[in-house]
């Protein structure tokens, strides 16, 4: 007759830390120091495009209000193509992760470092407005275009918080191409304001990946640990092997053999969720006269 345990902690001892990952891996632009991190990335860009649809209605909410606070100022026309771009620009950009989705297990970093490139350019386009507003010299239309823009960035940064290359390439920029025209207004509280924020969403939006990467792992090492666990029991109860159980962090009976159950003398059903000292006493567990050998094992 044998006796083998199972337990979750096993495996987590061999848990990667995600508050180790360097800021470039957390980005996308070096590798996770995990297995198959392509497979990981694809997760990210997947639960990215899941909310995109949320992207779109802020990005095109925020282009009309924009195109409405100027309507006055400029050309109607002008402020028309510049929201067709941008719409082109969003469009083009939903198809590309739909297609990588599509027909891609793994995404390889240059995908990733495209992604940057596109929001980049993206944040160059939406700050349009802003630089003609400074060049002819409408310094209450830039405030109110600032605004706008903000309240598109949190919906935007939000909605991105798995992919924060997109937050990093593309409100950074925004962030920085706002404060300093602010400065050159001379409203320097507002620079300072719309630094900060750029900068607070940045930072939260890196700390969200972060966790998001982490469950990502604990997740594919959860689902890699239930499936050693049931090959472990099909084999032993093939070759042959009486006891077999496995106990979760808390020490409570997670799943056991047919044969534990049998040789125990309770159904495998009622076992689940039992204190596994508990099973062991037996009848000494009600009356609290363990044996030393159990009061050292508790």
């Amino acid at each position: 007759m044998s006796a083998a345990p199972l337990t979750e902690t096993d495996h987590d001892a061999s848990q990667v830390d995600p508050a180790q990952f360097s800021l470039r891996a957390i980005l996308g632009l070096a590798d996770l120091p995990v297995p198959d991190a392509g497979s990981l990335r694809r997760q990210q860009l997947e639960r990215a495009q899941q909310l995109s649809w949320l992207r779109t209605v802020a990005l095109i909410a925020g282009g009309a209000a924009i195109g409405w606070a100027l309507r006055d100022l400029i050309n109607p026309m002008l402020s028309l193509g510049w929201m067709t771009l941008c719409a082109i620009a969003l469009i083009t950009s939903n198809m590309r992760r739909r297609k990588i989705i599509a027909v891609a297990p793994a995404v390889p970093m240059p995908l990733m470092g495209s992604e940057a490139v596109h929001a980049l350019l993206s944040a160059v386009l939406a700050s349009l407005p802003m630089l003609w507003c400074l060049w002819t010299g409408q310094t209450g239309e830039m405030l109110t275009i600032w605004a706008i823009l903000s309240a598109a960035m949190m919906i935007y940064a939000f909605t991105s918080y798995t992919l924060p290359i997109l937050t990093v390439a593309g409100v950074g920029p925004i962030g920085i191409i706002a404060s300093g025209m602010l400065a050159w207004e001379q409203q320097f509280l507002v620079a300072v304001c719309a630094l900060t924020v750029s900068g607070v969403i940045q930072i939260s939006v890196l700390t969200a990946a972060r966790h998001h990467l982490g469950n990502l792992i604990s997740d594919r090492q959860a689902v890699e640990s239930a499936e050693t666990v049931s090959l472990l029991l099909r084999e032993f109860e093939e070759t042959g092997s009486d006891w077999l159980w496995q106990i979760d962090s808390l020490r409570r009976i997670d799943r056991v053999s047919p044969r534990f159950a049998h040789a125990i003398g309770i159904d495998a059903q009622e076992l689940q969720g039992k204190p596994f000292l508990e099973v062991v006493a037996g009848e000494s567990w009600t009356k609290g006269n363990f044996p030393a050998g159990l009061r050292e094992l508790a």
